[in-house]
């Protein structure tokens, strides 16, 4: 895989608040981008990566080969909606743009999604399990929702210090 590592926006950034555009013509940037992000996931062994984590605001995220139950290459996707969800399970996550935490979050167990691929073919596929968790998570970023935002409030508070010193590396890494 050829593509370069790209800088992981933090906690603190205003891109991943904004919610991300639809994507309607695939460019060769965005093939290059694509590319990068896979690069980008793995050298920080991240299970999926939106785009707004490495400062684009589109709506495209990577998922990470080999998770859960069935095994396949990784793959984006495009313009995600969610069809259909089932079941909650409440599961430890983490985020390579919040460094440092993991927390429980509640998820639906299993997801049925309407997206598309890089050739903007339109696929409708169910997801279970870690799959469906790890899609739900990126899905949210695209949203400008980030993981703590499903948390406790009394949960984040405990977090805040840490939260906040995240948001000042990132201040003074810009």
């Amino acid at each position: 895989m050829s593509g370069n590592i790209l800088e992981i926006y933090k906690y603190g950034s205003s891109v991943l608040r904004m919610p991300t555009e639809i994507i309607t013509v695939i460019t060769p940037e965005i093939r290059q981008l694509v590319e990068d992000m896979y690069v980008t996931m793995y050298e920080d062994d991240g299970a999926g990566l939106s785009a707004n984590q490495v400062g684009v605001s589109l709506n495209l995220c990577v998922i990470g080969k080999n998770l859960g139950e069935k095994p396949r290459e990784h793959f984006p996707m495009l313009n995600i909606q969610i069809l259909e969800q089932e079941g909650t399970e409440k599961e430890i996550e983490g985020c390579l743009s919040i460094p440092g935490i993991r927390e429980p979050v509640s998820r639906a167990t299993k997801i049925k999604v309407r997206y598309q691929d890089l050739e903007l073919n339109t696929i409708e596929e169910e997801f279970k399990g870690f799959y469906a968790r790890v899609i739900q998570h990126e899905l949210d970023h695209l949203k400008g929702i980030l993981f703590i935002d499903r948390i406790s409030p009394v949960r984040r508070s405990l977090l805040k210090r840490r939260l906040s010193a995240i948001a000042e590396t990132q201040k003074h890494h810009r």
